[in-house]
């Protein structure tokens, strides 16, 4: 293990780090792998205890077993590793103690010099099994001597000696710079700024050696996101792009109008439309919640900014969060035919158009107050965190402000930059009703009060006639009622009839024909 000191030293340290960056680019292709820099301790699988290593410098995991690396960055003087000097620098000490200790595991030697007594002695004799195998297999350049003194020199018996060499082996490096471009070429292609990525897995490996920390494939993944480095996929971001348009057509079931082509385009459509333009400093959150009470026009709003996006070609991908009910992130990227992933899509996307919007429209649907089943929610939570580590990525979430206030999961949520849809002002519904053919002369405070929330407006809209009683409306439920009394109870169908008489019996039951047997009486004024 090379210890910081005098200019050898430090090239060493440097070379040491190299490897471990090398050996975390396998670790993040191989799920089953692990790489621990420095290990304090291993489990030993011989004894099946925890125990301190020998070979200290790399050690790493995965279902094929143990293998201990031994880095020395270049034999002294830097020409090959003879036999004195692995003796005299204690390599042979340590691979000998180090197989005794864990005869199961694998043992490498890594260097920029060569070793001819590992590469070639032990290794051609690895494949023998009596001495007569032997004598061929090593009789260039006298490595039967070699075999023979490095036997007497670990005290090994012929079938111990046999055992060590197939357990032992050495990994030559050329250099540092083919290392970082090992790392260069394993990752293009596979993730975005890729040419960051041997920098980045060098830093985690001088802060891992501190702590002798063991590094998983999902510890790789997370410090890349960290430094903008993202999993991509293998479809290409113009096929994506359809992709997303295709998943972004639930939105069309939202109804913009409040009749025919009449529209009135939010304020907030402008807000939110600044938000994606505008470049996000280091700590600012690429995250946007737009509040509101329910009926506000949330839904109009986000289909709104959809169709200005698509239009400007930048790539959206809008969610209808109530539609899309899975249990997991790959069962939802599945749904939406992304087979890499929905995050490694949009990382595709940006990596190719600069930039890329989501939004999840009515996550409220999915809170406690509206559902019973917290995995779907959790889904979406978990979800937007991990899309929140990507710059050049805006996220754009509507929901109802009581659920963001309420909900233990939204509640994550409040904290982030937001915008609180406000009702219409008294211009927009005078343009409104002017444009619909009614006189607002004629209506009450109250009415035009009641009005101004979007849900309510679009309502009269779809009853209102020249004969309609204004004075009898100022309530959401007396403009529920006349739609009813319009849209339903007036219906000619024969085939429709019987079935507005029983939902007129069920309008019309006193409550307590409606209570579960043996119910007791709810006290007068109690609000539950």
């Amino acid at each position: 293990m090379a210890k910081s000191g005098g200019s050898s030293t430090a090239a060493g340290v440097h070379f040491e780090a190299w490897f471990v960056a090398y050996k975390f680019a396998d670790a993040f292709f191989n799920d089953d792998l692990t790489v621990t820099p420095q290990p304090n301790t291993f489990l030993n699988h011989k004894s099946n205890k925890v125990e301190t290593p020998i070979i200290d410098d790399v050690l790493t995991n995965s279902h094929k077993g143990q293998d201990f690396f031994n880095l020395k960055f270049q034999a002294p003087g830097g020409k090959e590793w003879s036999f004195s000097k692995l003796k005299n620098a204690g390599v042979l000490e340590d691979l000998k103690n180090q197989f005794l200790m864990s005869p199961e595991s694998n043992l490498f030697l890594v260097s920029q010099s060569s070793c001819p007594i590992i590469a070639e002695t032990l290794s051609r004799g690895a494949q023998c099994n009596t001495r007569e195998e032997l004598k061929l297999a090593l009789k260039e350049n006298d490595r039967l001597g070699e075999w023979d003194k490095l036997k007497e020199e670990l005290q090994f018996t012929d079938e111990k000696m046999h055992s060590f060499s197939r357990k032992v082996d050495f990994q030559p490096i050329i250099s540092v710079k083919a290392l970082e471009k090992n790392i260069l070429r394993s990752f293009q292609d596979k993730v975005t700024n890729y040419k960051s990525v041997p920098n980045s897995l060098y830093q985690l490996a001088m802060t891992a050696e501190i702590h002798g920390k063991e590094i998983s494939r999902k510890a790789i993944i997370q410090h890349l996101e960290n430094d903008d480095i993202q999993i991509k996929s293998h479809v290409e971001p113009k096929n994506i792009k359809k992709i997303f348009c295709d998943i972004s057509s639930s939105m069309e079931i939202v109804e913009k109008y409040f009749f025919d082509n009449c529209h009135i385009e939010r304020k907030e459509v402008v807000s939110i439309l600044d938000f994606i333009k505008k470049p996000l400093d280091e700590k600012s959150s690429n995250i946007m919640m737009i509040t509101g009470e329910a009926g506000t026009g949330k839904s109009v709003i986000i289909q709104d900014v959809l169709y200005k996006l698509q239009g400007n070609k930048i790539p959206v991908i809008a969610i209808k969060t109530d539609s899309y009910q899975f249990s997991s992130i790959n069962k939802l990227s599945e749904e939406f035919q992304l087979s890499a992933g929905i995050k490694e899509s949009i990382a595709s996307v940006i990596e190719t158009y600069g930039k890329s919007v989501i939004l999840f429209d009515q996550i409220d649907a999915l809170s406690q107050t509206l559902s019973k089943d917290r995995r779907v929610i959790s889904v979406y939570i978990n979800l937007i965190y991990q899309l929140s580590k990507m710059k050049e990525l805006r996220i754009i979430i509507s929901c109802r402000i009581f659920d963001l206030m309420i909900d233990p999961d939204l509640n994550n949520l409040k904290n982030k930059q937001s915008i609180e849809v406000q009702y219409l002002n008294f211009d927009d519904v005078q343009h409104v009703l002017k444009e619909l053919g009614a006189d607002c002369k004629l209506m009450s405070t109250i009415l035009l009060d009641l009005l101004k929330i979007p849900l309510h407006l679009r309502i009269f809209c779809q009853i209102y006639h020249i004969e309609l009683e204004l004075e009898s409306i100022s309530s959401l439920q007396d403009l529920y009622d006349e739609l009813w009394e319009q849209k339903i109870l007036t219906h000619s169908d024969s085939k429709v009839k019987p079935l507005i008489e029983i939902a007129r019996g069920i309008k019309n039951a006193p409550f307590t024909h409606l209570a579960p047997p043996n119910a007791k009486p709810i006290p007068s004024g109690q609000v539950f």
